[in-house]
């Protein structure tokens, strides 16, 4: 009984974190979410990977990273 109390408490915690999550994305980036096949949670990866210039410590880690470009 207590597991699925647990259960339906972290489903509805995920619930809220998603609806946050799209509601940053749409407030920050939404020109990320009009490119087809961008959802919220790719939007946010991207945002975080592309943050600031001073994140990526050398052009080696840059290089692994998707080109932005092609999500628009």
């Amino acid at each position: 009984m207590r597991l699925a109390k647990r259960i339906r408490a972290l489903d509805a915690e995920l619930v809220d974190n998603r609806k946050s999550l799209d509601a940053l994305v749409k407030t920050t980036a939404p020109e990320l979410t009009a490119a087809m096949g961008v959802g919220a949670v790719v939007a946010a990866t991207v945002l975080i990977a592309w943050s600031h210039a001073g994140r990526l410590r050398s052009e080696a880690a840059r290089r692994d990273l998707p080109d932005p470009g092609v999500l628009w």
